[in-house]
């Protein structure tokens, strides 16, 4: 069995700039260079694999998004890779934050700052406090979708959003609030100035790392905390989200300027162009690669 040819292509002065949970499925000591790469193929999950100083370690997907140049150092892909919905990740990498899928950085940040993130290492999250984000024009919904994040929120703030995607207020708007009246998650669509909505029950507490998602497909819309649902709703008609050109995009801020901008840190934030089953949410949730 040629591990090497067959299965894996050899990417020379190239290393991966991040180890941690998101990116770093396993670390183990082996003298065998085979061994090592057999181990990736024991994962679906496994992309690439370095091997260095008797040290493996195997990636998910998500490291094809921090290879950097490093003469000094191989690493391996596998041949097979993983079919990515993934259309854009918002993380901070190289000290700013970054749409690493379409290596697009923001337009516009107001009252923002790098903090450490969920795993302790410093300036690896983003934090808005009383302030946000602008990203760039872009669709980035068209049909079924996923919205995935990790945040921990610093004051509740009614109506803060995670995020506003929209040509203005209630114009083909996708908004996820992170506390509304109560408290509360809402996740809002619009078609057109037609609004489909869910205001759920579910609370995130202040000051802890949760991780967040929210689901649309045919005619229904799901919340998700940590790794399992939360809440999900039908909508009287399939089809609401429009594929249209999105030209004021915030994290952090709504269209509607009555609204407070936002406090909380955020990293990882993610829109898939498909729904994420439950399972695949689960996944996301405890390890970051499936």
């Amino acid at each position: 069995l040629q591990i090497n040819s067959d299965y894996f292509i050899s990417l020379l002065n190239q290393k991966i700039n991040k180890n941690d949970s998101t990116t770093l499925i396993n670390s183990f000591v082996t003298k065998n260079k085979r061994l090592c790469l057999n181990n990736c193929l024991n994962y679906d999950g496994c992309e690439f694999v370095e091997y260095n100083n008797l040290t493996c370690k195997l990636f998910s997907f998500n490291a094809r998004f921090f290879i950097i140049s490093d003469q000094s150092t191989k690493i391996f892909r596998r041949r097979k890779l993983k079919n990515l919905t993934i259309s854009n990740y918002w993380t901070v990498t190289v000290n700013d934050l970054k749409d690493v899928v379409n290596s697009v950085g923001v337009f516009e940040q107001t009252n923002s700052s790098l903090v450490s993130d969920r795993f302790g290492n410093s300036n690896s999250a983003f934090r808005v406090q009383n302030g946000f984000v602008r990203v760039a024009n872009n669709t980035y919904f068209s049909g079924e979708f996923t919205v995935t994040a990790w945040v921990k929120l610093n004051a509740y703030l009614v109506y803060q959003r995670l995020i506003d995607f929209s040509n203005g207020p209630q114009s083909d708007t996708i908004l996820i609030v992170l506390s509304g009246a109560t408290n509360n998650i809402l996740f809002h669509i619009y078609n057109g100035s037609t609004q489909y909505f869910m205001d759920s029950s579910v609370v995130i507490s202040l000051n802890t790392w949760h991780h967040v998602a929210f689901t649309y497909a045919r005619n229904e819309m799901k919340i998700f905390l940590n790794g399992s649902l939360g809440e999900k709703k039908i909508q009287p008609i399939s089809n609401i989200v429009r594929s249209i050109l999105r030209q004021r995009n915030y994290i952090g801020k709504s269209s509607t300027i009555s609204n407070p901008n936002a406090n909380f840190d955020f990293s990882d934030l993610k829109i898939h162009s498909k729904e994420l089953s439950n399972l695949e949410i689960e996944k996301e949730y405890k390890s970051d690669f499936s």
